[in-house]
């Protein structure tokens, strides 16, 4: 009698055992498996099993490039752009080339606008200048010295004011700003491009239009979500083939 209910018993203990195995099976790769997670700052949503949302942004952030360069064929009007840290609105920007009818033109100066364009390819331009501020140049994207009041535009006559103001060593203009940086506000995610514009005595003396970052370093990518009018300014618009790690190593001779 005594060997049966040990038996019994063992029974019920190992039936037992077998049903708690099954619900934890359950409870570990059932209904819950995957769901979907919203980040509230982001605005957007992932799908994954039980991922980090970090995991899924930075893997599209490391697509990008936070920097950019134009230069011009004939007048010069070179420039690099790279993206504040710590704002959502602000462009840093160098310009690294300019022509020398900047330094001699009474009348002549440069200003900056914004733009952007829709996916039928419609371009949009805000007809105001943009306010922007001379700093000291930066050293990896860091902030310098502040140098002036905001502005909309800058002429010969500024740059002389601005250098002897703060000790700065110029011969022209070009070696001006190539010793301060131009911080650019108002260049929220919503608009695309920055026009730069020089003027002489009112009529357009050179213009360029560089794409603002951050976005996709590979000009394939960027053109498949983009309108020709943009994708057309794409630092590597013209180097088509390569992979998104060699873009993204060439786009780094960008950043100052």
């Amino acid at each position: 009698m005594n060997d049966l209910r040990t038996n019994l018993a063992y029974t019920k203990m190992s039936y037992f055992n077998l049903l708690l195995i099954i619900f934890l099976g359950w409870l570990t790769s059932g209904c819950g498996a995957s769901m979907t997670t919203t980040d509230s700052t982001a605005g957007s949503s992932s799908s994954s099993s039980f991922m980090p949302l970090s995991t899924s942004f930075t893997s599209l952030s490391t697509q990008n490039t936070i920097c950019n360069e134009i230069s011009t064929a004939n007048i010069r009007l070179d420039a690099k752009l790279r993206i504040v840290d710590g704002t959502d609105d602000m462009m840093r920007v160098r310009i690294t080339g300019l022509t020398n009818q900047f330094d001699n033109g009474a009348n002549t100066n440069l200003q900056m606008y914004r733009w952007t364009a829709s996916t039928d390819g419609t371009t949009s331009m805000d007809s105001a200048p943009l306010t922007f501020h001379i700093e000291a140049a930066s050293s990896n994207g860091h902030g310098g010295n502040i140098y002036t009041q905001n502005m909309t535009q800058i002429a010969m006559s500024d740059v002389t004011t601005i250098a002897k103001n703060n000790a700065l060593t110029i011969n022209s203009a070009e070696s001006f700003f190539n010793q301060v940086d131009v911080i650019v506000h108002g260049v929220s995610i919503d608009w695309k491009a920055l026009k730069f514009v020089i003027y002489n005595n009112g009529a357009i003396l050179v213009s360029n239009d560089a794409l603002l970052p951050a976005f996709a370093a590979n000009p394939s990518t960027y053109a498949s979500n983009h309108p020709s009018v943009l994708s057309s300014l794409h630092p590597f618009h013209t180097q088509l083939g390569l992979n998104d790690s060699d873009y993204l190593s060439m786009a780094q001779s960008f950043c100052f």
